[in-house]
């Protein structure tokens, strides 16, 4: 990239939530704020601070309130908004615990006149003291986003471009929005950039394909009531007969409290005919949530294991979903590097 535009930073959420959590090469990402989506009510010093400190380019996203109120560490002339304008057409996202509801500067609790997932829209606080910025660049209409991919319009100086990319869900449109803006800040034309995101593969955990004797295995990462809710509303909640595999583990890098399974609403797979197993050290949990949400499930704490009886569960040519936590995606990937040709990310202990 053109080495005359500096250094760049840009934030799609905030992990305010504690001490980050995942391998050492994510922590310092985490704790500047970079790439989560879940968000707390809180103050964290230490972020503007860093912004400060820097005379980088910042790259804020619009809908995330905590997230666009660092705006004010930053100096004129180096912030850069973006965001979406409008939802995917006749598409209802589910519904979860708001994590960033009140005002940053006065914690009025905020008006939303859109709510694309989660906390993350259009808002304003009915004392006037903070609103949803204009946004630079922008989304302004989402064909689809679902387990299929994605198909978007990017709106920016008056132009728009049609995108489309093999990654679905909203969530991805938000990360491949920040790539996309970054780019445009640095030099890269747009219309290349766009082109880019038509190659873009799938990162550890982020929907991974494995062929497994001819089963079709989805690898998914999750970690938080908004990340877990976009999962199930892009893959799920439209299928009626699924094999799902959900892991669960609270080792050190995957946090030791997983009281947020509450928070997710596994209410929208009742009444279908899925066929789920509840794996990992946290397994009796998972499944004492899913059995309230009125949706039965099997326990198998190993991980290997469970990963077999989901293998003899589906069928050939047949589909299956994997849903864990970062620890327990590292044990899965494990087995399959003995089935299938699969990348090294790591090892551990169970």
């Amino acid at each position: 990239m053109p080495g005359s535009h500096g250094p760049v930073g840009y934030w799609t959420g905030v992990d305010v939530e504690g001490p980050p959590s995942g391998p050492p090469e994510y922590c310092g990402r985490a704790a500047a704020g970079l790439g989560s989506q879940r968000t707390r009510r809180c103050r964290r010093p230490g972020q503007g601070k860093a912004i400060q400190r820097t005379n980088a380019r910042v790259y804020l996203n619009a809908d995330d309130p905590t997230v666009a109120s660092l705006s004010r560490f930053v100096a004129p002339g180096r912030l850069v908004y973006f965001g979406l304008e409008s939802p995917a057409d006749g598409v209802a996202a589910l519904k979860t615990a708001v994590d960033s509801a009140h005002c940053p500067r006065c914690d009025a609790t905020l008006r939303f006149s859109r709510t694309f997932y989660s906390h993350l829209g259009h808002y304003q606080c009915p004392r006037g003291d903070f609103a949803r910025p204009g946004t630079t660049v922008a989304v302004s209409s989402i064909e689809r986003a679902d387990a299929a991919g994605s198909a978007f319009t990017v709106q920016t100086t008056g132009h728009c471009y049609r995108a489309e990319m093999s990654l679905g869900g909203v969530y991805n449109i938000y990360n491949a929005l920040a790539a996309l803006a970054v780019a445009r800040g640095v030099g890269v034309p747009i219309r290349t950039a766009v082109r880019s995101l038509e190659a873009a593969k799938p990162a550890f955990g982020r929907v991974e394909e494995v062929d497994w004797d001819g089963r079709l295995l989805q690898l998914i990462l999750v970690k938080n009531p908004a990340g877990f809710t976009q999962v199930l509303d892009t893959f799920l909640r439209s299928r009626t007969e699924m094999n799902i595999l959900i892991a669960v583990n609270d080792l050190e890098a995957d946090g030791r409290d997983v009281s947020w399974l509450w928070d997710v609403p596994f209410e929208c797979l009742a009444g279908r005919r899925h066929n789920i197993i509840a794996a990992g050290t946290r397994a009796g949990d998972v499944a004492v949530r899913l059995h309230y949400a009125e949706v039965e499930s099997t326990i198998i704490e190993s991980v290997p294991e469970s990963l077999e009886e989901l293998h003899r569960r589906t069928g050939p040519g047949e589909q299956g979903y994997l849903l864990t936590t970062y620890t327990a995606m590292l044990s899965a990937r494990r087995r399959l590097g003995q089935a299938v040709e699969m990348s090294t990310i790591g090892s551990v202990s169970r």
